[in-house]
């Protein structure tokens, strides 16, 4: 399987010290990436992805039923 650069990832730190991600695909799409809180559930995701909606986003943010909590630590 080929892969194929659609974007790009940046580590940033929020006022309190809290690792997130940022980034933008194909330079039309601005993203933030966000740890999940703990979860009872083992099928619950670990990240969950935003769209910048000041950005001229297509749609609204979904974040029912995710706990958004800025990220600890990064794994990747």
């Amino acid at each position: 399987m080929a892969l194929v650069t659609i974007g790009a990832l940046w580590k940033n730190e929020d006022k309190n010290g809290k690792t997130y991600l940022s980034g933008r695909i194909n330079d039309d799409l601005k993203i933030y990436i966000f740890k999940n809180g703990p979860s009872r559930n083992p099928n619950a995701p670990q990240y969950t992805i935003y769209e910048a909606a000041d950005h001229g986003s297509r749609s609204k943010p979904k974040s029912e039923g995710y706990k958004k909590e800025e990220p600890e630590d990064v794994p990747f």
